[in-house]
């Protein structure tokens, strides 16, 4: 990958589910931890995988395969739960992925914007698009997604007690 230093580029937490390559900023994140304990509740269902004891919190956990109904056949032994900040549009939750990837820098203005893909009542998690080269030095495509989008989507009004 060719990783820029420049103080105009933001670093991006990748992950991936399934084949697709998706990534947010790594201000979202406050750190990947295996995803053990994830405790299901009762006539839970979509892409709301569970609750972790988080610390001292019990936090939300989605399942980001089956929000984009991506059939993972086999259990895979790179999942992750990426645990993602709180902020003014959602609070600290987990997002389970099949494995995490790199941090790549990233020029901004090489981001196409959603509103420039996906049409305004899209429900993509995405917020944006851009290309990259691979080592191999074939393009490959990043998907970008945010805490905020991602909560958006599943919006789910959870009572979760500690």
């Amino acid at each position: 990958m060719n990783n820029q230093n420049t103080a105009d580029t933001v670093e991006f937490a990748t992950f991936y589910v399934g084949e697709d390559w998706l990534g947010l900023p790594s201000t979202d994140v406050i750190e990947a931890i295996e995803p053990h304990g994830i405790r299901k509740l009762p006539q839970s269902k979509g892409a709301f995988e569970g609750v972790i004891k988080y610390h001292e919190e019990v936090i939300p956990i989605f399942n980001l395969s089956k929000a984009l109904n991506i059939n993972l056949n086999i259990a895979n032994k790179n999942q992750q739960i990426i645990v993602l900040n709180a902020t003014n549009e959602s609070p600290k939750f987990g997002i389970l992925v099949g494995a995490l990837g790199e941090i790549p820098s990233i020029d901004p203005n090489k981001i196409e914007a959603h509103g420039n893909i996906f049409t305004s009542n899209s429900s993509s998690i995405a917020t944006g698009i851009t290309s990259m080269q691979s080592s191999e030095h074939k393009k490959i495509i990043l998907t970008i997604v945010s805490a905020e989008s991602i909560w958006a989507k599943f919006n789910p009004k959870l009572e979760v007690a500690a």
